[in-house]
């Protein structure tokens, strides 16, 4: 029993190294990818809960398809996404989190927050162009890889010592939304309330050319 456990680990680990790997191709960053072990699945997620501790499993399930899959929409209408960008920067009662968050799963994206842009640090034209460049519409191989690259995330969650909060009824949620062929999942409810993060979602390489070297100042 204990050898085909760890079996599935392993087989499970690489489909998750896979899944980041094949999202540095020319499309998306060039940086490379470390092999994902299970002392990393679980070193990243205890990172994730320690920066937000309000977190349920929907919100890391959130992190890591971010990360694969990027803003996964295309986005056609410049003038109409920069509109959004400031609405939402002007109506948002907060900007909480943090300024920028470098995502650890595949090392593919950063998070953006608008307060870059509520500070005058970024334009909303400039994010905007940048969300753009950033947004490829993941084909339907990778798409129907991703439900075993998950399963393999959790196979490693159910080891922490703390289980986060519902985590069995968000574990099943999830994995009702992907068995339905849906993959795209909002924050939970308490996160939301909780740090008010408002953000848009910038590929590595872009993030860093074009926009690192505007919040550094």
């Amino acid at each position: 029993m204990l050898k085909k456990r760890f079996l599935l680990c392993l087989a499970g680990l690489s489909l998750v190294a896979g899944a980041c790997q094949q999202a540095t191709t020319q499309e998306t960053p060039s940086e490379p990818v470390a092999t994902l072990q299970a002392a990393d699945i679980l070193a990243l997620y205890q990172s994730y809960a320690d920066a937000f501790p309000a977190a349920a499993l929907q919100d890391f399930y959130k992190y890591c398809f971010q990360d694969r899959f990027g803003p996964a929409h295309l986005i056609t209408d410049s003038a109409r996404c920069v509109a959004y960008i400031e609405r939402e920067t002007a109506e948002a009662d907060s900007l909480g989190g943090p300024r920028y968050e470098p995502l650890r799963f595949c090392n593919g994206y950063v998070r953006v927050n608008l307060s870059a842009v509520a500070d005058g640090l970024l334009d909303a034209p400039t994010l905007a162009n940048a969300v753009r460049q950033s947004a490829t519409q993941p084909d339907a191989a990778q798409l129907a890889a991703w439900p075993a690259q998950w399963d393999s995330v959790m196979v490693q969650l159910h080891e922490l010592s703390t289980l986060p909060t519902h985590f069995a009824d968000d574990s099943t949620a999830i994995a009702n939304l992907l068995a339905e062929g849906k993959y795209v999942y909002h924050h939970s409810r308490t996160f939301n309330e909780t740090y008010h993060y408002h953000y848009r979602l910038v590929r590595r390489d872009i993030f860093d050319a074009e926009l690192l070297p505007r919040l550094e100042k």
